[in-house]
This record gives structure tokens, sequence and C-alpha cells, in this order.
């Protein structure tokens, strides 16, 4: 920052290799007032924008980062990271109740159908986050850049009850 004060017709360039930089090293806190700096002088700028969401979700500000993640989307719809990180943020958040609503069925010592039907009421907003998560995840496996996503795809395919459409991911 010293070189960007001495030579200010600088400052943005540097400011952009020190976003680059923090991003790399993984240095969230660095990165997130970095980005901020960026973002006054381009608010628009996809790429700021996914390093502002990539930061906040690293510092567990899950709801703050989707909607920077939703931001890149509509400047560039077929963004492969902000597909995949929004995506598998929806993912996580519907495995969870998945498997909370398991572990509560599964501990019932005699579970009836009523039990059974609390379960599936309970697992339907699981599937309605899977089905937030799908379109993401398929642009950024579609996109090459993440072939990892194809067994998540598989198992929210087997969880929505879409058998056929799972058997395309095994």
């Amino acid at each position: 920052m010293e070189k960007s004060k001495a030579f200010p017709e600088f400052e943005q360039d540097v400011t952009k290799s020190l976003a680059y930089h923090y991003v790399s090293v993984q240095q969230y806190e660095k990165l997130l007032n970095t980005t901020n700096q960026l973002l006054n002088w381009q608010p628009d700028d996809y790429n700021f924008l996914y390093f502002k969401a990539v930061a906040l979700q690293n510092l567990n500000q899950i709801e703050e980062a989707r909607v920077f993640y939703a931001q890149v989307l509509k400047i560039k719809p077929d963004h492969p990271g902000a597909n995949m990180s929004l995506g598998l943020n929806y993912y996580n958040e519907g495995s969870e109740i998945f498997l909370n609503r398991k572990k509560e069925y599964e501990a019932l010592a005699k579970p009836n159908w009523d039990d059974y039907s609390v379960y599936e009421k309970g697992i339907e907003k699981g599937k309605a986050l899977y089905r937030q998560a799908l379109p993401g995840l398929l642009t950024a496996y579609e996109s090459g850049s993440y072939p990892d996503l194809k067994p998540l795809i598989f198992n929210i395919y087997i969880r929505l009850e879409q058998k056929d459409k799972a058997e395309l991911y095994r």
C-alpha cells in the first residue's frame, strides 16, 4: 500500500494485485477489506463481487455471501465459481436438514406412520434447497471446471427421487 501512496496512479492496480494475493493465501479479512475498496471504484466488476462473496463465505457470513454470488450471476450467469459456490451453499444446508431429520427419525424407539409423515415433511425443506442448488451445480459441472461435482449431482437427483436423471451422474 505504500507504493500506492507514493504513486497514486497505480493505487487501483496495486489494490487489485493485493486482492488476488489475499485469495491465493486465504487471508479473507484482508480480502474483504480490499474488495470493498475495489468495489468502490468498480461496483459491477464480477471478479471483485466474487472475491467479496468468497471472503464472506470463509468468514462464515453465508447469507451475505449468497447475496454477492447472486450479484455475480446477474452479471455473468455462467460464472463457474459463483455457480459452484452458491450451489454448494444450498446443497450443504439441504444435506444438513436431511441428516438431522434422519437422526431424529432413527432416534425414535418405535416410529409409526405419523412419525414417518413428520420426517417426510421435515425433509421437504432439504429437497427445496437441493432444487435451488441443482442449476448452479449443473452449470459449474458442465463448464468442465468442477468435475468433482458429479457425485453431488447424483446425490441430489437420488434425494429428489429422480433416479433416471441420477444415472447420468453415476
